[in-house]
């Protein structure tokens, strides 16, 4: 069973001959307790992508475009063919194939227009593909980056080496303090990443475990949620192709 599975709980009612009643069991975060209200969650239990959460491209016109990368660094393209929903999982590909003028295509899905909030709690279980050139992220947007915050809680490099940042407007400059840290079986098996982002604070999990806060500059502007599979700029090619996993995405808010 996917540790995601949203599960009916059967009831048995007494007096009642034979009668059930499904109960939703909501989940809970895997980090801080206390009340928690969950607003967002795809299992990615159907056929398809749910198209009423997620945009299966970088800010395209409509569903099906094909669009440019994020990063000037990135060397593919995100196609909608790239994203796939099968098995109970978002597996978000990259291989090598012309894709207008870009010589790879890899998959995206963000949630703009279709769901966008201002602090919470987001958190999602992945497993993270290995190679050259891989450039895996879970990250929240604000619609004016940097001004309005980009609060990156995952991102690799095809290793078990992970990062974390916060992205904003400081002056002149786009500041951007976080760190890299190693998290062993990143690469190897499921593991569940998440940020509590409060008025004044971000706090960021993994595997709930508090691993870094940020507590100054912080954006209340509401952000959206990304998972991407980039490929960096890299000298010695890149490992495709390849497999973005992804068996939840959720997203809480005190009641």
């Amino acid at each position: 069973m996917k540790l995601c599975d949203l599960k009916p709980v059967l009831v048995l009612v007494c007096g009642l001959s034979a009668a059930t009643l499904a109960v939703a069991a909501d989940p809970m975060p895997v980090g801080p307790g206390g009340d928690w209200r969950l607003v967002f969650a795809d299992e990615f239990s159907g056929p398809q992508l749910d198209l009423t959460k997620w945009r299966p491209n970088w800010l395209g016109p409509d569903d099906k475009k094909i669009t440019k990368p994020i990063n000037v660094e990135e060397v593919s393209c995100y196609d909608p063919a790239q994203v796939r929903v099968d098995g109970g999982e978002l597996k978000l590909l990259a291989e090598k194939r012309a894709c207008d003028k870009w010589d790879y295509a890899s998959g995206i899905v963000e949630s703009n227009t279709r769901f966008n909030f201002s602090y919470g709690y987001a958190e999602a279980r992945m497993w993270l593909p290995k190679g050259n050139g891989l450039w895996p992220a879970f990250w929240l947007n604000g619609p004016r980056n940097p001004a309005d915050g980009e609060i990156d809680v995952i991102e690799a490099s095809g290793q078990d080496d992970v990062r974390y940042h916060y992205h904003f407007q400081c002056g002149e400059k786009r500041c951007s303090p976080g760190k890299a840290m190693n998290l062993p079986g990143a690469t190897s098996g499921w593991h569940t990443y998440a940020v509590e982002w409060q008025p004044g604070k971000i706090d960021w999990y993994y595997d709930g475990r508090k691993v870094n806060t940020q507590s100054s500059d912080v954006s209340g502007a509401p952000h959206y949620v990304i998972l991407n599979l980039g490929l960096r700029k890299n000298p010695d090619g890149f490992a495709v192709p390849s497999t973005r996993r992804v068996d939840c995405v959720r997203v809480w808010q005190r009641p």
